[in-house]
């Protein structure tokens, strides 16, 4: 069993339908977290594991996080593996587990990043990322090149807290050794515009879209492989188009009792040759209760929904109901 649900790999880890139970630790988390003050802002030190390095039940320690930043009168200098600047942290639902709705950005990896207010609520992010073209599908062993880093610039606007917008565009050089001999290059890119809107008293709608050539690993809901390929006939890389959708709504019952409903639709083109069972999109949708029976303990209950199609039409969808509990 996973511990995180991914309809885009449905079918591709067991064929089974009949259903299966499991109790799960692989989601606990680890961190240390170190601040200092500096004669000019903030020094911090950050490093994060989980036990779910496979997603398959076992307690395998993975690096989430292991970052550094300065912080200062300027501006916030980020460096180390962490969240992808191309991600908008602002709009990640609640969920028991990872929230990996289908159709938005998703992706820690390590990066250099400079981050600036630029007043009147407005905030630049310019990034270079990790360059890894290992999420190149092909039929045969290739080695991936990564002379160009990923590059993320973004802009987000926050409205005293009521709202927020963010347009974030990434660029990829995607680089590999090519069977037949030789080597090959195609650009990747991706915009993406996120946002949410704080609703009535402490309730939140979140939104986004997001569409590009190649964007593979970054793009939550499709196979990581899903963006770009190495074309058997012509013996080069060609893109596939990729895109996605997601909305979710947070509702707070009480001061202690909440839900968020999510539901999000990724998709990516497919070429005239490839074959039948090649992935084409994934849907994903759920619902949560989570209660905060205590300020250090809360509990909560979830339904899933995810599908898998491919191109020839063909699907395989599955259902998860998921309790948890929570101590932090």
């Amino acid at each position: 069993m996973c511990a995180d649900f991914l309809p885009a790999t449905l079918g591709t880890r067991r064929s089974d339908q009949e259903g299966a139970t499991s109790l799960d630790v692989t989601i606990t988390r680890l961190h240390m977290d170190g601040r200092a003050p500096l004669p000019s802002g903030q020094v911090r030190g950050y490093v994060e594991y989980d036990l779910n390095a496979g997603n398959d039940g076992s307690p395998d320690f993975k690096l989430r996080h292991a970052y550094g930043t300065w912080k200062n009168e300027y501006g916030t200098l980020t460096a180390g593996h962490t969240w992808s600047t191309a991600m908008d942290l602002k709009i990640l639902p609640e969920g028991l587990t990872e929230p990996t709705v289908s159709g938005v950005i998703f992706q820690r990896q390590a990066l250099l990043r400079w981050s600036q207010p630029l007043g009147k609520g407005y905030t630049i992010h310019a990034a270079i990322e990790d360059p890894s073209s290992s999420d190149v599908f092909s039929t045969s062993s290739v080695n991936n090149q990564t002379s160009i880093p990923d590059g993320v610039l973004g802009l987000e606007y926050d409205r005293n807290g009521l709202w927020h917008l963010r347009l974030n565009g990434l660029a990829r050089n995607l680089k590999v050794d090519l069977p037949g001999g030789g080597n090959d290059s195609a650009t990747g890119w991706g915009l993406a515009l996120t946002g949410h809107i704080n609703c009535f008293r402490k309730d939140k709608l979140c939104f986004s879209g997001i569409y590009g050539e190649g964007l593979g690993r970054y793009l939550l809901g499709i196979e990581s492989t899903a963006g770009s390929l190495i074309d058997p006939e012509k013996n080069e890389i060609s893109l596939r188009k990729n895109w996605g959708i997601m909305a979710t709504y947070e509702h707070h019952w009480t001061d202690s009792l909440r839900s968020t409903a999510m539901g999000g639709y990724a998709h990516s083109g497919t070429m005239s040759w490839q074959t039948g069972d090649t992935f084409e999109s994934s849907t994903y949708a759920s619902v949560n209760l989570m209660w905060s029976v205590y300020r250090y303990i809360t509990l909560g209950v979830e339904y899933a929904y995810g599908k898998r199609d491919n191109k020839d039409h063909s699907d395989i969808d599955n259902h998860r109901v998921a309790v948890g509990m929570q101590f932090y």
